[in-house]
């Protein structure tokens, strides 16, 4: 399997453990037998692990290690927030008010990941601030991915193609529009 095939099952398996995880806590707040089910207390593991795996052999490919990358640090640290606000929401919470809150939470932790999954940025949410910013990020996301700049150096090749104005005006803070509206 190559190094973009993998990306995408990465990226499938997110969506498909988000996706259970958003069914699962409706079923919580609902008070749905179903979530007692074999199968839905049984599936999430198998895809979780997989995608965890996944994660790992990503990192291993491309040369980009947490702790050593400052985006890739921000998601697993939350990451670890998700999984924890994710069982006080299916099984810990006492209360159903609770797990509702950690359940929203973690939906909320759960759409920063994404975001700082395809922004390459730990600080996903100043950066999709306004309209004008997310579409000059979007376009060139999948520009990036088009060109197959991925593996090493991938990182820098995004930041130059996503941020057009230039990588210096990133360290200050993410690029505001010019009044011509670039």
């Amino acid at each position: 399997m190559d190094y973009l095939s993998l990306k995408y099952l990465h990226m499938g398996l997110a969506g498909l453990s988000g996706g259970f995880f958003l069914v699962r806590g409706t079923w919580m707040l609902t008070g749905s037998p179903l979530l007692q089910q074999r199968w839905v207390r049984t599936l999430p593991h198998i895809v979780d692990t997989a995608l965890l795996s996944s994660a790992v052999v990503l990192a291993a490919w491309s040369s980009q290690y947490p702790f050593v990358q400052a985006w890739l640090t921000a998601k697993v640290l939350a990451l670890a927030v998700y999984i924890v606000l994710g069982t006080v929401a299916l099984k810990r919470g006492r209360t159903r008010r609770v797990r509702g809150v950690a359940y929203f939470a973690a939906l909320l932790v759960f759409i920063y990941i994404a975001g700082v999954a395809m922004s390459k940025d730990p600080r996903f949410f100043t950066v999709v601030r306004t309209g004008a910013q997310l579409r000059t990020i979007m376009p060139a996301v999948s520009d990036a991915v088009t060109a197959g700049e991925f593996g090493n150096g991938f990182d820098a090749g995004f930041r130059a193609t996503a941020f057009p104005l230039g990588a210096s005006r990133l360290q200050s803070g993410f690029a505001r529009p010019q009044k011509d509206g670039r």
